[in-house]
């Protein structure tokens, strides 16, 4: 048995609000396509449940546990291939988005830069919440894909 600790992330629409469409790959693997309305086209909505999971050698799950709000940690999206913002000072610069979704959970996504000239786009981890439609979530975010230049992100905990 090995323990392995992992970013879990079911993607889904939470902002019924015509937005860039989203490929996320890597950590993820998965897809979202939302619609924003006339607000940004190319803003996109992202939300799942951050988990740490223990993988049996089979990859078979043996124990999964959300993440803690205690923990303090944020969920960034980056662009595909780019470096990873784990373990890296994280500068938050002046570009916020702020919006409340469909179960009335608030929520800031922060635009911030490491490296030399890298960009996330992060939000905190929050209480476990749930939809009736899309299941439990602990994060949601919004990506500003034109900024970044791509839709195909990457996510990670930091």
């Amino acid at each position: 048995m090995r323990p392995t600790f992992l970013l879990v992330a079911l993607l889904m629409v939470l902002l019924p609000l015509a937005a860039a469409q989203v490929d996320v790959t890597g950590t993820v693997g998965s897809t979202t396509d939302v619609d924003l309305g006339e607000a940004d086209p190319n803003l996109a909505g992202l939300a799942g449940h951050a988990q740490y999971q223990v993988t049996w050698f089979s990859g078979a799950t043996l124990y999964a546990r959300d993440v803690p709000v205690s923990d303090a940690k944020k969920v960034c999206a980056v662009p595909d291939g780019q470096s990873t913002p784990v373990g890296q000072s994280l500068t938050a610069t002046a570009t916020t988005y702020s919006f409340t979704d469909p179960n009335s959970n608030a929520w800031t996504t922060t635009k911030h830069t490491y490296g030399s000239s890298l960009e996330a786009y992060c939000v905190p981890v929050a209480a476990t919440a749930s939809d009736a439609t899309i299941g439990t979530y602990n994060f949601a975010l919004l990506v500003d894909t034109d900024d970044l230049g791509t839709t195909a992100l990457d996510l990670y905990l930091v």
